[in-house]
C-alpha cells in the first residue's frame, strides 16, 4: 500500500463524520460554516465547523486543530467555500525610467479584497498580505486580525462534487451496516506525533 493511500484512508475516517453532518445540515435547511483561526505565532491552525437554523443560533459541530496546515482545498477536499471576504490576486505594471533615460517595466502584486454578501469591493490601501487565507485554485479568503496574534476567518460551506460522492458512499455503507457514521459534536487534534507508531 502506498503511503498516500493510508493518508486517504485516514482521512475518510476522520472526515466521514463532517461529510455527514454537512449532508444533515442540507436535509435539514441549516446553514454551515467554518471559522478558522490562523495563528502568526504557531504551527497551528483552528478551524470550528458550526450549522444553524433559520431562526436559531450557530451551534458547533467540531473543533479542529491541526499542525501545519495547508490550503484548505487540500485539507478539506471534499468542500466548497465561499469566504465572508475573498481575496484575488492582481497584477500591473508601470513604465518606468534608469539612470539613462532608457524606461523599463516595473510589475506590481496586490490583491482585491470583495464582501461576498454585498458583492462590494473594499477600498483599502493598507491591505496586509498576512491577512490571506489560501483556499487552493488561486483563491483567498481575507481574514480580520484580533489581539496582533490571530486572525480569523469566516465561511460558508457546502459539500463540494467530491464531497457528493462521499456522502452517497456512506449512505451506501450506512444502510449494508457495513460501517456506522456518528455526527456528534466532537473535537479532534491533527499533528504528525499523533499518527506515530508506538
Amino acid at each position: 500500500m502506498r503511503p498516500e493511500d493510508d493518508k486517504d484512508i485516514a482521512r475518510f475516517l476522520r472526515d466521514s463524520s463532517v461529510v455527514q453532518w454537512l449532508h444533515n445540515c442540507r436535509e435539514e435547511g441549516r446553514d454551515a460554516r467554518q471559522t478558522v483561526i490562523k495563528w502568526m505565532s504557531k504551527m497551528r491552525a483552528e478551524v470550528y465547523f458550526q450549522s444553524k437554523a433559520q431562526e436559531g443560533e450557530w451551534e458547533s459541530f467540531r473543533t479542529h486543530w491541526q499542525f501545519s496546515m495547508g490550503d484548505l482545498s487540500s485539507t478539506f477536499p471534499y468542500l466548497a467555500f465561499t469566504p465572508a471576504l475573498e481575496a484575488l490576486p492582481v497584477r500591473w505594471s508601470e513604465t518606468d525610467e534608469d539612470f539613462d533615460g532608457t524606461p523599463f517595466e516595473v510589475w506590481h502584486e496586490s490583491f482585491s479584497v470583495t464582501d461576498t454578501s454585498t458583492g462590494d469591493e473594499l477600498n483599502d490601501e493598507e491591505f496586509d498580505g498576512e491577512c490571506l487565507l489560501d483556499l487552493g485554485n488561486e483563491r483567498y479568503s481575507y481574514g480580520d486580525v484580533g489581539g496582533g496574534e490571530m486572525i480569523e476567518h469566516r465561511l460558508a460551506i457546502d459539500l463540494n462534487e467530491i464531497g457528493e460522492r462521499w456522502a452517497a458512499t456512506l449512505q451506501v455503507l450506512v444502510e449494508a451496516e457495513v460501517m456506522s457514521v456518528e455526527a456528534e459534536p466532537h473535537m479532534i487534534s491533527v499533528a504528525p506525533w499523533h499518527a506515530r507508531d508506538v
